[in-house]
């Protein structure tokens, strides 16, 4: 795994989207993260800088970043959503253990993730891929924490 591409932060007020401070505080948690936040871990981070703010106030601009394109949403194999400032092509890995998730830079060949024939697709038309690599993380497999031990 290479080093994660820098998040580029554009200010809450460069899209057509009204700034707002809970707005601009929303953002400025997905791109100072790399962690993948779910929306609740999104709002307790918010809440620490702005104590004041709503659970919903924190989805409705998380859903609003999502529409504007400024953020993504990665669901992944625990089911929950989880939130991604980082746009440029990349993949994931997960830990089936913690359900850590971190950000692969995609493989250079093309042969390593195919794209299905037509027939495979039923009909329907391919915009893009996710590919979610599974396992253990180094913290949780069990020959890493025996050498640390």
């Amino acid at each position: 795994m290479s080093a994660p591409a820098p998040r580029r932060r554009k200010p809450a007020s460069s899209t057509a989207q009204r700034s707002t401070r809970q707005l601009d505080a929303v953002y400025g948690v997905l791109c100072a993260s790399t962690a993948h936040p779910s929306a609740e871990q999104v709002f307790r981070a918010v809440r620490e800088r702005i104590p004041t703010v709503s659970r919903g106030t924190v989805y409705r601009n998380l859903a609003k970043l999502v529409a504007a394109g400024r953020v993504r949403i990665v669901h992944v194999h625990d089911r929950r959503a989880r939130y991604d400032a980082r746009l440029d092509p990349h993949d994931h890995f997960q830990c089936l253990a913690c359900t850590t998730l971190v950000d692969v830079s995609p493989s250079r060949r093309t042969d390593d993730v195919r794209q299905p024939t037509r027939a495979q697709l039923g009909g329907n038309r391919v915009s893009g891929r996710v590919v979610t690599w599974l396992g253990t993380c180094r913290t949780c497999t069990p020959t890493t924490n025996a050498r640390r031990g």
